[in-house]
């Protein structure tokens, strides 16, 4: 699926608007082919891009915005960067909330995602070790 995948991104990059629906779309299929394949870095540059577009060129909670924007939050999770994934994922998740019912799908998606995330860096902190504890009295008073 990757080179259709990779096809349909330069037809669109020679034929559309860089801002054009299909673009956007084009771009964050090609993304999610590569994330599958763990080729994270180039999804992580595919996703920014559309999520940049896509911030630019439409309202506030476009859902083709919103799944950009949870799209690169879970490449950044996989990166081991889920303290950059949060933010994003907040975002995704209140935009959500805004323009859809409650209930959606979608919805329950980007709360699942971010309440993952979020465990997840939990547990890592629990595992932390304690600082040192230091004496208030180094000198012996």
């Amino acid at each position: 699926a990757e080179p259709l995948f990779q096809e349909a991104l330069q037809t669109s990059r020679r034929t559309l608007p860089r801002e054009h629906g299909l673009t956007i779309w084009s771009i964050r299929n090609l993304a999610n082919a590569y994330q599958q394949r763990e080729r994270l870095e180039e999804a992580e540059a595919l996703l920014r891009e559309a999520l940049e577009l896509g911030r630019r060129t439409r309202p506030a909670d476009d859902l083709d915005t919103l799944f950009s924007m949870n799209g690169l939050a879970t490449v950044l999770h996989d990166l081991g960067r889920s303290d950059e994934a949060v933010p994003l994922l907040e975002e995704a998740l209140a935009g959500f909330e805004r323009g859809l019912p409650p209930g959606h799908p979608y919805i329950a998606s980007a709360r699942a995602n971010l309440d993952a995330v979020l465990e997840m860096l939990a547990a890592e902190e629990a595992t932390l070790p304690e600082p040192p504890v230091e004496d208030e009295d180094r000198d012996g008073r």
